[in-house]
């Protein structure tokens, strides 16, 4: 859904050739730098939260 929403609003007026594959691209590296953080950082913050819950 997101996806064909930038692809319609980079149809919807004209760009330099080659824009909206660059901004998907970005998108696409931008998302996948998100879920790799977050898979990170989701451990770390689950262990914190259970030691806390443990403590109190």
């Amino acid at each position: 859904m997101l996806l064909r929403n930038i692809d319609y609003a980079t149809k919807s007026f004209p760009k330099p050739h080659g824009y909206s594959k660059k901004l998907f691209l970005a998108s696409e590296e931008l998302f996948i730098k998100t879920k790799y953080t977050y898979n990170l950082l989701l451990p770390g913050f689950k262990s914190y939260l259970f030691h806390r819950r443990l403590s109190t």
